[in-house]
């Protein structure tokens, strides 16, 4: 995935838009580039979920965003969903699928398009 200026305005312009529970899905290297790139926080994606056991209970180097369970979902129900991992964009879809208990809209991040 191919991160450019334009990309870092889009999703902080979509941000200040959606500024209720906006969460991560997928905690891969590849979102921990793209978060740090982005400057966001815990101010802007309250958390990030992952099916790894290893990586449940971290935090996304360089960001105070915790890693949870997907699980999480039921509990802290989000407004918008955030695929991190978009090469795994289609999987992370089908895991995310039975917890997305309001039908919060899903987007993958390096195609900025909504999957689900």
């Amino acid at each position: 995935m191919r991160v450019e200026l334009e990309d870092r305005a889009y999703w902080q312009e979509w941000m200040a838009m959606h500024t209720r529970r906006v969460v991560g899905a997928g905690a891969a290297a590849k979102a921990t580039v793209w978060l740090n790139f982005m400057g966001f926080t815990t101010d802007e994606v309250e958390y990030v979920v992952d099916s790894t056991p290893t990586k449940v209970d971290k935090f996304i180097p360089g960001t105070d965003i915790p890693i949870f369970k997907v699980d999480m979902l039921y509990y802290r129900i989000p407004t918008a969903i955030l695929v991190l991992a978009h090469n795994y964009c289609d999987e992370i879809v089908r895991w995310l699928q039975p917890c997305n208990c309001l039908d919060a809209p899903i987007y993958n991040v390096a195609t900025r398009e909504r999957v689900a």
